[in-house]
């Protein structure tokens, strides 16, 4: 896989405390795809907790936007973006509240798998682009490695079907569909955008990444169910309170997780990743 390369040392900060491999290559690919420029009105459409958002305000002068469905999901990012999010605002991506042309940049990371009609989506978000305005899309890949979620990756040959629910649910939490890029990039066309570069990302990666992160992490970095000495090491919105202590377990959890990252650096044969990443363009 080759390096992205964007926001140097800043964004890499930011990424110090990131458990989830995948994750951290989805930033760097965000973030190079939609290339922030001083002055640009950006929607994060999906925004969820707002770690995307976040990474905008501190690397770029833009105009952030930010929508979810979740009331929860969006207070938690207004609050982590520190006032830069000009427009916080609850709904959904088949109805945005938004004038025709209204965005520079869309962004929609890990949202269309979630939706019933994911082409009635894009069509939505093709409608509030400006002429020329760029949509980066993220989507999990359907072949992912056995690593990453090994209790879906047993269960989709022997039962024929996935988990998609519960902490055991992993690569298919509340999913409708995973992507091939092939598929994805047929779903985009049919929306009339114009695809000007696509990748795969993350080969290697953490065993029972998406269970341990999403499954069990998420809940107890929200409610605060672990002692801050422990949570600071993989909070993925303030990396600026790790202290990577030796004692710390949470630490040389984090240094194994960047060992296994090395194996995702350079040129790549494997045929499993994790995520497919594209930038496309209105016309």
């Amino acid at each position: 896989m080759r390096p992205i390369k964007v926001g140097g040392q800043r964004l890499e900060a930011l990424l110090t405390n990131e458990a989830d491999l995948a994750f951290r290559w989805r930033v760097r690919a965000i973030l190079a795809y939609l290339d922030p420029r001083p002055g640009d009105e950006i929607l994060d459409c999906g925004c969820g907790l707002g770690f995307y958002l976040m990474a905008l305000s501190r690397l770029a002068s833009c105009r952030l936007y930010g929508l979810d469905h979740d009331l929860q999901s969006l207070l938690f990012a207004q609050r982590q973006v520190r006032g830069a999010l000009v427009g916080p605002c609850l709904g959904d991506v088949y109805h945005l509240p938004y004038a025709d042309g209204r965005f520079d940049k869309v962004l929609l990371s890990e949202v269309l798998e979630h939706l019933d009609d994911d082409e009635a989506g894009l069509r939505e978000v093709w409608r509030v682009l400006r002429p020329g305005g760029m949509l980066v899309v993220t989507v999990p890949h359907c072949d992912y490695p056995f690593l990453y979620d090994p209790v879906n990756w047993v269960c989709e040959r022997l039962l024929r079907r996935p988990i998609r629910s519960g902490p055991l649910a992993g690569a298919w939490m509340d999913h409708r569909r995973l992507y091939r890029q092939a598929d994805l990039a047929e779903l985009l066309c049919q929306a009339n955008f114009v695809i000007t570069e696509s990748r795969t990302l993350t080969s290697c990666c953490f065993p029972f990444t998406h269970n341990v992160v999403y499954g069990i992490g998420k809940g107890l970095l929200q409610g605060s169910k672990l002692p801050h000495l422990l949570l600071d090491e993989v909070d993925r919105f303030h990396p600026e309170a790790s202290r990577r202590e030796p004692w710390n377990p949470m630490t040389w959890f984090i240094r194994a997780v960047d060992w296994i990252d090395q194996f995702n650096l350079g040129e790549s044969s494997r045929s499993r990743f994790v995520n497919i990443a594209v930038k496309a363009r209105k016309p």
